[in-house]
């Protein structure tokens, strides 16, 4: 019997639960109120042996080890050999179970077929409210014309023409952030185009963020190169950015390109 067992207590007992467990074995087998019997003195004796381990941390912590050591030394009994059995006939062959594969087959196809064709679907809606939108544009209906566009987008949101339409609308309406958002969802997807390019040159600008509008605007002059008006714009970036040299030269393509509003602009600030 361990000293666990002899107290009457866990393992994992607190010390609070070892004094407590002492204290009642101890009343319960003291000599005096067991006179003249020896099993109560050797109990009594065993009790205390107990405490005295299980209440010091250090001699507690070096009993567990050695009592550790002699459960894991304890070699278990081989469990019985299990009882020879006939096996189960095997069960009978469901006829549904040769329809599962090609049904689920079945399920994916019309699934997918569902899935192809409800994209089809989307997408001719929102072509139509592009077109609707765009015969509202030329009626000047603004505001009617965005709200198609945020339809179409709902119904399609890959739907670049769509994008490059609300941002050009956006544009027109000021809304600088929005505008620079959608087209610059169409630049990431197509390649650099002049018109596009100056549209995000604009948002740019008037969004204050002049690096930004320069960069866009040099794409455009790739592809147009006899563009002196983005000459003139670029310059006018160079010169916010306080780079006054760069901001004359790109002015002086700018008149050399038939722009004579850049002329004014290099008497007043080139030198």
């Amino acid at each position: 019997m361990t000293h666990y067992e002899l107290l009457g207590i866990s393992r994992t007992a607190s010390a609070e639960e070892i004094k407590r467990a002492y204290r009642q074995l101890a009343v319960r087998w003291h000599p005096d109120k067991n006179p003249d019997q020896s099993l109560a003195e050797e109990k009594f004796k065993a009790i205390n042996e107990a405490y005295r381990i299980l209440s010091d941390s250090a001699l507690r912590a070096s009993y567990d080890f050695k009592l550790n050591s002699a459960q894991r030394t304890q070699t278990p009994n081989p469990p019985p050999r299990p009882k020879a059995t006939t096996p189960p006939p095997p069960l009978p062959r469901s006829p549904y179970r040769r329809m599962i594969i090609p049904g689920i087959f079945i399920l994916m196809l019309a699934l997918l077929f569902g899935f192809f064709g409800l994209q089809q679907y989307n997408h001719k809606q929102a072509e139509q409210e592009l077109a609707e939108a765009t015969r509202l544009l030329v009626d000047e209906d603004t505001l009617v014309a965005l709200g198609k566009l945020n339809r179409a987008l709902v119904h399609d949101e890959e739907l670049l023409a769509a994008y490059r339409l609300r941002g050009q609308v956006l544009l027109h309406l000021r809304e600088f952030e929005k505008a620079y958002s959608d087209l610059s969802m169409v630049s990431q997807q197509t390649l650099p185009e002049e018109g596009l390019e100056t549209e995000l040159a604009t948002c740019s600008y008037y969004l204050k963020k002049y690096a930004q509008s320069r960069s866009h605007l040099t794409k455009a002059l790739r592809t147009n190169p006899e563009n002196g008006k983005l000459f003139q714009m670029r310059g006018t970036d160079f010169w916010l950015e306080k780079d006054s040299l760069r901001a004359c030269e790109d002015w002086q393509q700018a008149v050399r390109l038939g722009e004579q509003e850049a002329a004014g602009l290099i008497s007043k600030y080139c030198r």
